[in-house]
């Protein structure tokens, strides 16, 4: 399974679609969760952020409310943590290729 199409898949659900864990995704789902600790570490503001909109389904004005920022910022810090996250399943897919 490609991990970045997968997760674009999921960071693309509209909110009301619920998230299932199954045998195809599973995977994805705990590279997404080691890719948002190691994004904590780096930026907890970033990891808030998707932790709000991907698994609490809160929107950018709703976000921006909750952490005390800009719908503005809200909406650049997903735009941020997408694509660092996409990035980071990208090279952890092509790390497990080399060594299998």
């Amino acid at each position: 399974v490609d991990a970045t199409a997968s997760i674009d898949t999921f960071l693309a659900l509209p909110l009301e679609d619920e998230l299932l864990i199954t045998d195809e995704n599973a995977q994805t789902f705990v590279q997404l969760d080691e890719a948002l600790e190691t994004l904590a570490t780096l930026d907890r503001e970033l990891a808030s952020v998707v932790e709000l909109r991907f698994f609490a389904g809160l929107t950018d004005q709703e976000i921006a409310a909750s952490m005390d920022i800009t719908p503005d910022q809200a909406a650049k810090a997903w735009a941020m943590a997408r694509a660092w996250l996409r990035q980071r399943l990208a090279t952890d897919q092509e790390e497990e290729r080399k060594t299998a």
